[in-house]
């Protein structure tokens, strides 16, 4: 079969989302055989894909529609700083941008003696 995989939602091109299996795969008549598919996002939403597979030789085909809703990850880390009375302490934190593009990131921070920029510039594919 020959397998063809269409993003429905959203429906411009978003490079921030991928969806990626094997353009062709073998099954017997009258067996079963697993499809590995990999989706990866980063960020939320909701996504709709059709994957379609199909005989090249009768044009027979099937297909499948897919959602996915991508959520918060959540607490990745906690980090905890601890200084003498009124001496300052410093934590870094890494941010790795995995996409071709730059990702500008907006901070805030409600307790007053925190200090950190409000917005910060990951350049594409670095850290």
């Amino acid at each position: 079969f020959r397998v063809i995989v269409e993003m429905l939602k959203p429906e411009k091109p978003d490079l921030s989302v991928t969806i990626k299996g094997l353009d062709y795969i073998d099954v017997l008549g009258g067996s079963k055989k697993d499809y590995k598919l990999n989706f990866f996002s980063y960020k939320e939403g909701l996504f709709t894909a059709k994957v379609i597979f199909r005989n090249e030789v009768t044009n027979e085909f099937l297909y499948y529609t897919l959602s996915f809703r991508v959520i918060p990850s959540g607490i990745i880390k906690t980090i905890e700083m601890v200084s003498p009375v009124r001496q300052s302490t410093s934590a870094s934190v890494k941010i790795e941008n995995p996409l071709p593009y730059s990702v500008t990131f907006s901070t805030e921070c409600r307790v007053p003696d925190i200090s950190l920029p409000s917005q910060f510039v990951v350049p594409a594919n670095s850290e």
